[in-house]
């Protein structure tokens, strides 16, 4: 017994040294290996996003109510610790890339909160101010800034999956080549930080964690708007150049309560032409316009000019107005003096999953994964994998 028990004590002795050198070893790490942007094997929606939340010629208040410190980037040197105050930054004294960390407490950015760590950086004399955040607390800022979080819970979580969806496949498509994967702007998806939150969307994300569409095993591109108007748009007849077989055109019968379901709009000749001038179309006075038609909707619009002929995409020219204007390409118009009166149907550009279409769908007890798949056909509801996808 004796002998048994000094084994004992020998094994337990060489465990705790092992034990001892792993933590010494992890505990040595510099911080910016802590945060790397692989997943946490055990939470998926713990890896980690990069988001540009700012960009601007302007000085950047920078700022936290407990203690945060601005290192370098590179080399983690500390430069500054600071307990609740707030700092500007001018672009000329941001020389290198920089790092601000607070534990306790978000990051405040020109008076706007976020969970995580913040980057800065001088590109061309502008500063970009970089959030690199938890997918989960980005995604539970996104849900409840792209839909009323006051829907069906089958609608949000419906939305958490898209929102999570589309962010990895920025994610994936950007690992190597850019600062950021995307940015906070409706150009990408709608991200305010912590002031958006919202108990019963972060339930939504919570419920659905990790999940994703996905298409031959990677996440799909997984676009979504307000009001399709009774038809999704076919992505080729929206975008030159993308063509993805999950983003094909479905019938929808389940928007019809949205406030922008049917829409009329007046444009005069003049305001078309000064529309086109202040982006960069440079023409004669408008003399006529012509609209060709595709699948319903406005897949090209020609402006005839005093010096030619001006050709763009039926979207190219709904994103020359107000988005409370020209709502879709989903309209046809008609003539009256020096005006053209339209008379349209949906919000937005009509691709993918019609948010008011799953709202609809969930109030008469569809699950999220089915109207996932009926508006992204052939697309397949699983968990993110990594191995595949990231490395």
């Amino acid at each position: 017994m004796q002998a048994i028990g000094t084994r004992v004590k020998l094994i337990l002795k060489r465990n705790l040294l092992c034990l001892s050198l792993v933590l010494i070893f992890f505990s040595c790490l510099p911080p910016q290996n802590r945060g790397v942007r692989h997943p946490l094997k055990g939470d998926i929606d713990a890896n980690r996003i990069r988001v540009l939340v700012i960009k601007t010629k302007s000085p950047v208040s920078i700022g936290s109510n407990q203690k945060f410190v601005i290192r370098e980037k590179e080399s983690s040197k500390l430069i500054h610790e600071f307990n609740g105050r707030t700092i500007s930054f001018s672009p000329d004294k941001v020389t290198g890339p920089l790092v601000v960390n607070s534990w306790d407490s978000p990051i405040s950015v020109n008076g706007m909160e976020f969970n995580g760590d913040m980057e800065l950086y001088n590109v061309l004399g502008s500063i970009y101010v970089i959030n690199v955040v938890l997918m989960r607390d980005y995604l539970m800022s996104v849900v409840p800034g792209e839909i009323p979080a006051r829907w069906d819970i089958e609608a949000l979580k419906a939305q958490a999956v898209a929102s999570r969806t589309y962010a990895y496949y920025h994610i994936i498509k950007n690992k190597s080549s850019k600062l950021y994967d995307l940015d906070s702007t409706t150009s990408f998806q709608v991200y305010k930080g912590v002031s958006s939150l919202n108990p019963v969307t972060n339930g939504a994300v919570a419920q659905t964690s990790g999940e994703i569409v996905s298409h031959k095993g990677i996440p799909i591109l997984a676009y979504f708007h307000s009001t399709c108007g009774g038809k999704t748009a076919d992505d080729s007849d929206i975008w030159t150049g993308i063509d993805e077989p999950y983003l094909r055109s479905v019938s929808c019968s389940f928007c019809k309560e949205s406030p922008h379901y049917e829409w009329e709009a007046r444009l005069s000749l003049s305001g078309i032409r000064e529309s086109l001038e202040k982006n960069n179309h440079h023409l004669g006075n408008v003399k006529s316009i012509s609209f060709r038609i595709k699948s319903g909707r406005v897949a090209e619009v020609m402006v005839r000019h005093t010096q030619g002929l001006c050709n763009l995409t039926g979207n190219q020219f709904r994103l020359l107005f107000s988005t409370d204007q020209v709502k879709s390409t989903f309209f046809h118009s008609k003539s009256s003096g020096k005006e053209l009166l339209l008379s349209g149907r949906g919000w937005g550009h009509g691709v993918g999953l019609c948010q008011w279409g799953a709202k609809g769908m969930a109030e008469n007890g569809k699950a999220y994964k089915y109207i996932l798949q009926y508006y992204y056909r052939g697309g397949r509801i699983e968990k993110v994998r990594f191995n595949s996808m990231l490395n």
